[in-house]
């Protein structure tokens, strides 16, 4: 999927997951953000919430993400980025909203 697909489809929807999944902000990275994906290539998002959603909360959400993608999604926390890997996926993220 194309950078720009994957951009519009999130921001059309940016204040309905705000606002049912209590998110701050979502980015993009890997090879869906550096325009590289190919047709099988999953999108990586990293969320960061307003409150911690729990577990059932954070599945919801990944869900939602895939139906909307029609692509397989991985959800990531800050907290869960390998700290050795951080800075190199770090200078790939676009902010969706």
């Amino acid at each position: 999927m194309k950078r720009t697909q994957v951009l519009e489809m999130l921001k059309a929807r940016t204040n309905e997951l705000r606002k049912r999944f209590h998110i701050s902000y979502l980015d993009i990275f890997g090879s869906v953000a550096r325009d590289e994906a190919s047709l099988d290539s999953d999108v990586e998002i990293l969320v960061v919430f307003e409150e911690p959603p729990g577990l059932f909360g954070f599945v919801q959400l990944k869900k939602s993400l895939e139906e909307m993608l029609s692509c397989q999604v991985d959800l990531v926390t800050k907290n869960a980025l390998k700290p050795q890997l951080r800075d190199s996926i770090l200078k790939d993220f676009i902010r969706v909203a």
